[in-house]
């Protein structure tokens, strides 16, 4: 059995893939979707070092595909086997150690990267959307728990490596969220053939312009982070007033058409993470010659053609 792992990274489309691409599949590539994954990820995502057995992980997977025993090709995806950006991202390296000692050589990956100063407006956006009270500053600079945002979540090219280097190249497949923006079709299309196997099968994608998790404007963060003060949510459970109170606001803001304030991007300026980032990029570049990096406006260092 192959086992094909999406490992987001988050804000990059993922919730599309998982409501409405791998779901699609039938027959011999079954989609384990979040609720028959649970139990497996909890235990691959938190289980103690000391505590973790290979068998067990094989035990609850083998669970979670039940009935299609006769798939010969599992798809499952989370982000959060990236790891939580929110909480310094300190065990991306493990889980994937973790899922490669499960699978072994039956594991196929499917990563997709974002520019990054996009991503980090996007992340912010979704933490406040979610719950969260802190201004980006304190977003950026909080560094304890509950908030323990960090730079090196922007860093892709050590993880990338790392991820060619246990698996093997052909084994590892890379895809730009801007890709994916500017021609659907045709990174869907790549994927297929990559979890599929068969170069001449192309899909029809009658339902695949569908959105999913949208997104708060941006001139509307800053009351709703004030809001957020007084609102259980996920980011902030034991608050005054009930979840649900959470759940109407921001329905309520979501819907909105408009921002109760100027808009702003939320993205480094700090020169020391902008050169990080820079290095970062061209290093993956290097790596990886058929991403786009420059046409997408990533940072590079202005040495590289």
């Amino acid at each position: 059995m192959e086992v094909y792992v999406h490992l987001g990274i988050h804000k990059t489309g993922s919730s599309f893939l998982q409501k409405v691409f791998f779901p699609h599949y039938t027959d011999n590539v079954c989609f384990l979707d979040r609720a028959k994954l649970a139990s497996f990820k909890e235990y691959v995502l938190n289980e103690d070092d000391f505590e973790f057995e290979k068998t067990k992980a094989l035990e609850l997977f083998n669970e979670a595909v039940g009935a299609n025993q006769n798939c010969n090709k599992v798809v499952i995806s989370d982000e959060e086997f990236y790891g939580n950006p929110y909480l310094a991202v300190l065990d991306r390296k493990r889980n994937f150690d973790r899922l490669y000692e499960i699978f072994g050589k039956s594991l196929k990956v499917i990563l997709f990267l974002r520019n990054q100063q996009n991503l980090l407006n996007s992340l912010y956006n979704q933490y406040v959307k979610t719950g969260g009270s802190a201004s980006f500053k304190a977003f950026l600079n909080y560094k304890k728990y509950p908030l323990n945002f960090r730079v090196p979540y922007l860093l892709y090219d050590k993880y990338v490596d790392y991820l060619i280097k246990t698996t093997g190249v052909d084994k590892v497949k890379i895809y730009l969220y801007e890709d994916f923006l500017e021609n659907k079709s045709d990174v869907l299309n790549d994927m297929n053939k990559f979890i599929t196997n068969k170069s001449n099968e192309l899909l029809g994608f009658s339902n695949f312009d569908k959105k999913v998790n949208a997104s708060l404007n941006n001139g509307n963060i800053p009351v709703l982070r004030f809001l957020n003060k007084f609102t259980k949510s996920l980011k902030s459970p034991f608050l005054l007033l009930h979840i649900n109170a959470h759940k109407l606001i921001r329905k309520l803001f979501l819907n909105l058409r408009f921002g109760l304030s100027p808009k702003r991007n939320y993205i480094l300026t700090s020169l020391t993470s902008i050169d990080d980032v820079k290095a970062s990029n061209t290093r993956l570049k290097k790596c990886c010659t058929r991403l786009e990096l420059q046409k997408y406006g990533y940072l590079i260092l202005d040495d590289v053609t």
